[in-house]
């Protein structure tokens, strides 16, 4: 009587097919930075302040979120649904 056992001594089936290779995790999010509170400025005109630290890093996730978009989609373009411009018209 013959043995169902391959000769190699692997016991998968013949007919089994190949596992499917896992897919990467997406990439999350970058987070979009703190906007300063209201006191946080002292409105005395320093050469670095909070808010143009605050616009600098909104700039660069600016930049972050359409890198990220443009990996995730491969389209190049920006997710125009997110909203990261300040409404209250400090600086732009």
């Amino acid at each position: 009587m013959a043995s169902a056992t391959p000769r190699d001594g692997s016991t998968a089936k013949p007919d089994a097919a190949p596992a499917p290779a896992p897919t990467p995790a997406p990439t999350p999010l970058p987070l979009p930075p703190e906007k300063p509170l209201p006191g946080d400025c002292c409105g005395s005109g320093c050469v670095r302040c909070v808010w143009d630290i605050y616009f600098d890093e909104l700039d660069a996730y600016d930049k972050a979120l359409a890198a990220h978009a443009a990996s995730s989609s491969g389209s190049g373009g920006k997710d125009d649904s997110a909203d990261t411009k300040p409404s209250d018209g400090a600086k732009s």
